[in-house]
């Protein structure tokens, strides 16, 4: 598996490998640039998005969880998030409340989930999180073994998952009344 080819590739590839990290998110948001500049945006796109998204969280939260570097709180609470507001998406959308742009929601609420700046955070939160993880265990162990690792992952946790919540409450609210 994925998992375990990072785990014995030798340490020469582990910053080509950061790097390669960094690009997945960069062009996951550049993806949906493009496609709306080029009004080249649907349902099916808009879908296939999310399940990318969905499936590079699973491998990363994975990973780290089968390394012992996340608690196991903390993709239990991230995945339980993500199937609330995709049950609402899900409700939104069979309500055609969904464009390809993205879900229809109240006008104050919707540059909490819809706007560039909540993506761009919300991506580099994720980001910010994976990579410190990973150069953590490949690159600069030693900072996995401070005192001070602990306080620090569990404060990035908390800003990943508050950005997380952040995003899905107006969905939640607006569709989780069913």
């Amino acid at each position: 598996s994925i998992l375990r080819l990072v785990g014995h590739l030798s340490r020469e590839y582990y910053l080509p490998l950061a790097l390669l990290i960094s690009m997945v998110f960069l062009l996951d948001g550049l993806d949906v640039i493009i496609a709306r500049r080029l009004k080249q945006i649907s349902h099916f796109g808009s879908f296939l998005d999310i399940l990318a998204d969905r499936v590079v969280e699973l491998i990363f939260l994975a990973y780290f969880l089968a390394n012992g570097l996340l608690p196991l709180w903390f993709p239990i609470v991230f995945y339980c998030r993500i199937v609330l507001a995709d049950i609402c998406r899900y409700i939104a959308y069979r309500r055609e409340m969904v464009k390809p742009e993205g879900i229809i929601l109240p006008t104050r609420l919707q540059s909490l989930t819809l706007s560039k700046w909540s993506r761009t955070l919300y991506g580099a939160a994720k980001m910010g999180l994976f990579i410190y993880l990973f150069v953590g265990m490949h690159i600069y162990p030693h900072i996995l073994s401070a005192g001070l690792h602990m306080v620090f992952l569990q404060t990035v946790l908390a800003i990943v998952m508050a950005i997380s919540f952040m995003r899905a409450y107006p969905i939640i609210i607006t569709y989780g009344r069913l």
